[in-house]
């Protein structure tokens, strides 16, 4: 698939789109499509999750983050900025040659 914009959010630990810290998402990754579990499991969400990969993230011509709180808005700038962390969303952004942009 090809994506003309896509719009994600972020957890306060650095998660996008399901791909959490501890599932270790890959930038190359072969699959467009994976089922993952978060460990651990939030108890607001006990369950399993679909989720896009990276590489079919980056298969767009824009990427649009929203945020809330100020946690999450740490992460994005760490991530972002410095690159020092290898969380999910610096992983997207250190291969995305898209558009980026970010409303928080």
């Amino acid at each position: 698939p090809h994506f003309a914009l896509v719009w994600l959010g972020m957890g306060g630990d650095g998660h996008i789109a399901s791909l959490f810290p501890n599932t270790d998402p890959k930038a190359d990754d072969t699959r467009l499509l994976r089922r993952l579990t978060p460990d651990p499991l939030p108890p607001e969400a006990p369950f399993d999750r679909i989720t896009l990969t990276i590489p079919a993230l980056l298969k767009s011509d824009a990427l649009l983050f929203t945020l809330g709180g100020s946690m999450e808005k740490r992460a994005l700038f760490e991530a972002a900025s410095r690159g020092e962390n290898d969380l999910p969303i610096a992983r997207l952004l250190s291969a995305a040659n898209a558009q980026v942009a970010c409303f928080a």
